[in-house]
């Protein structure tokens, strides 16, 4: 099976416009900038770290979320860093791919094993972050199809709990557009482009979702893209990087609403934003099924 690499970033634009007619002015308190981290892992051995700076909530930049996805505002990358993932006797440089995307196809890592992510820039260590890869989570069985004259798709899939232990896991759908090739194994440079076009459809499942240790749903899934293929992922992840999943996806639906709540994203990076974490998916990449 090939896979395809589908990347969730750590930002989120939150753009408030007022309902009344004359313009309200805003005092919003802003936290100082800082450095932000997000990361993938595949095939247990091809990493790939984005590092980008934060901006304000109100700031204007070429960033949003559309019919696609997230865009990003690629000026926000931190070019230029050393980037470092260490654990007990284990060290491996990133090599930078593109400007604030570094990765490595050669990384050891091993299940439940603690791994630290330092970030230096001139010199001066800018942030750390530390995560356990967890023991990597596989469908039982996926199948995909869409009706005549419809862009609409319908997943089916079903899921094993290991009911031992408490668990968390994200799922991502993706509709491939014209501009992808599916036909290679995950690179460097195509992890660099999924860091720069984040996918925001996903579920977000605990051990409350199985019954008896099963999981099975079938349900829609919006195409943009007239695409004969389809791509969803499973993935273990940790309690941390969960919450900060159900933040990101709350502050998804705040966009879509222009609600002005506030969203504080919880995050395991020392002087910094974002969420390293070291869960990898299971990709399928399914033809769909025309009925």
């Amino acid at each position: 099976m090939k896979y395809l690499f589908i990347f969730l970033s750590c930002a989120i634009l939150l753009k408030i416009q007022s309902c009344k007619p004359e313009p309200i002015d805003l005092i919003v308190a802003q936290n100082p900038q800082k450095l932000a981290v997000s990361s993938q892992l595949v095939n247990s051995s091809l990493l790939g770290v984005s590092i980008s700076k934060t901006f304000e909530a109100l700031q204007v930049k070429n960033s949003g979320i559309d019919s696609n996805g997230f865009n990003f505002d690629t000026s926000l990358l931190v070019g230029n860093a050393q980037v470092l993932l260490k654990s007990d006797n284990y060290s491996i440089q990133l090599v930078e791919i593109e400007k604030g995307i570094y990765g490595t196809e050669t990384a050891i890592i091993n299940d439940l094993t603690n791994y630290q992510l330092e970030v230096i820039i001139d010199g001066k260590l800018a942030l750390m972050a530390e995560a356990k890869k967890l023991v990597k989570t596989n469908f039982d069985s996926v199948f995909v199809y869409k009706l005549k004259n419809s862009n609409e798709v319908k997943v089916y899939y079903s899921l094993t709990d290991n009911m031992d232990e408490q668990n968390f896991y994200v799922v991502n759908y993706f509709i491939k557009n014209k501009k992808d090739d599916i036909s290679q194994q995950p690179t460097p440079e195509l992890i660099a482009k999924r860091m720069l076009e984040q996918n925001i459809s996903f579920d977000l499942l605990t051990d409350s979702d199985f019954k008896n240790g099963k999981y099975r749903i079938e349900k829609p899934v919006t195409s943009n893209h007239p695409s004969d293929t389809f791509a969803i992922s499973i993935s273990n992840i940790s309690k941390g990087y969960f919450d900060f999943l159900v933040a990101q996806k709350r502050a998804g639906t705040l966009f879509n609403q222009l609600r002005g709540e506030v969203i504080n994203f919880p995050t395991n990076v020392k002087n910094g934003y974002g969420y390293f974490q070291l869960s990898e998916p299971d990709v399928r990449i399914l033809d769909i099924y025309k009925q």
